[in-house]
């Protein structure tokens, strides 16, 4: 069984996944707007904002899992 931290650590992983698919994806959105092919730069940009968004939610749940047990200091119990 994993701990958080290392879950959290695997979500890190896979955000760098889709990091590297993002610079894959932008190398050929530059190819695209050079050879001006609009409808693959549009798909691209598209993909891209899907890339994007995902990449941050696995950041964000990477965060929620590294500090799930961090309480606030003010927190009275």
């Amino acid at each position: 069984m994993q701990t958080l931290s290392e879950l959290a650590d695997e979500y890190l992983y896979s955000a760098d996944l889709l990091s590297q698919q993002i610079a894959s994806c932008n190398e050929k959105l530059r190819r695209a707007r050079a050879d001006g092919d609009a409808e693959i730069q549009y798909r691209l940009r598209t993909f891209l904002a899907d890339l994007y968004t995902q990449r941050m939610h696995l950041r964000e749940i990477a965060h929620l899992l590294k500090t799930y047990y961090d309480k606030p200091e003010n927190c009275i119990h």
